[in-house]
């Protein structure tokens, strides 16, 4: 978007680039530039509820990442997407970043 000349800038017209991100609060990439993780953070007075899962299986209707993670600080749910099961399953663990590429 270039807005008019601002007189602050020495009379030049001002770029201001908007760049439409992926929704969620974290998204992690691979090598390729492909999202493979999406993470949901709330506040720790937050709950995590049935909604906030809700609300990143929304986000992840277009980024189609295997592995979600929803927390608050005081609870954190992580979760690998089964592709046999069509359904995600829940992790003990968060895994390294190495292992998320497999």
């Amino acid at each position: 978007v270039l807005t008019p000349e601002d007189p602050g800038q020495g009379g030049r017209p001002i770029l201001e680039v908007r760049v439409k991100t992926p929704q969620g609060d974290l998204v992690v990439f691979n090598n390729q530039a492909k999202p493979i993780l999406l993470a949901e953070c709330k506040a720790p007075y937050v709950p995590v509820r049935r909604d906030t899962f809700e609300q990143i299986l929304r986000y992840n209707m277009s980024l189609k990442v295997d592995y979600l993670l929803v927390t608050n600080g005081v609870d954190t749910f992580f979760a690998k997407f089964n592709h046999i099961e069509s359904r995600y399953i829940y992790l003990d663990k968060i895994p390294q970043y190495n292992e998320l590429l497999k």
